[in-house]
This record gives C-alpha cells, structure tokens and sequence, in this order.
C-alpha cells in the first residue's frame, strides 16, 4: 500500500471475496478513491460473492465505490473515468487555469 501511495496512484480497484472487509479498510487509510470489487472466489460460505458484495455495500467509509461481483472490467472502466479525471485536473492546475492553481500538496502516508 505504502509503495502504491509512493507511485501516487489516482484511484485504487481492491479485490476481496469472502468477507469483503479489505476494500473497506482501505479506504479508510488512503485519501483517494477505491474501488471495491467482489470475487466470488474462496472458501467457507462466502456465498459466491454475495457475502463480500453486501460487505462493502454497508461499508461507511468513505470514497469507496462498489461493482457488482467479478466485474473487473467494470471496475477496471471507472477506474480509468476517476484517472482520467484526475489527470485533466492536474494539467488544467498545471497551466494556471481556475482558481485552484496551487501547488499538489503530498498525500499522507498511512502510519
């Protein structure tokens, strides 16, 4: 997670079957958006997936986004629309344009 943080990725897709906790509790240590993907892969009565999804639908942290069960490419395609976003907001900051042209500040690093 801390090398991910380091790369300064824009949005983050966590994969999770079984409980589905990890999407999560990673939201709630980074400052970016995440994207919850359930996988209906594991074992015990993870119910094929349902069990992860309904975990991450009544998560309470915040910027976490959910796909439906083993939609990656679903997943795969809002990541690009939050990056790609993200990108657009740093180039038009980057030329002055907007009143948000202050310098990126660092994101926090989780302890």
């Amino acid at each position: 997670l801390i090398s991910i943080l380091e790369w300064e990725a824009d949005v983050l897709v966590v994969a999770a079957g079984m409980d589905g906790v990890l999407p999560g509790l990673v939201a709630g240590l980074v400052a970016l958006p995440v994207i919850g993907l359930p996988v209906s892969t594991g074992y015990g009565r993870g119910g094929a997936g349902e069990a992860a999804l309904n975990t991450m639908l009544q998560s309470c942290s915040t910027g976490l986004t959910v796909v439906n069960i083993d939609n990656g490419v679903g997943a795969g395609a809002a990541a690009v629309l939050a990056a790609g976003r993200a990108a657009s907001a740093r180039s038009l900051r980057a030329a002055g344009v907007g009143s948000e042209s202050r310098p990126r500040q660092p994101r926090p690093r989780p302890r």
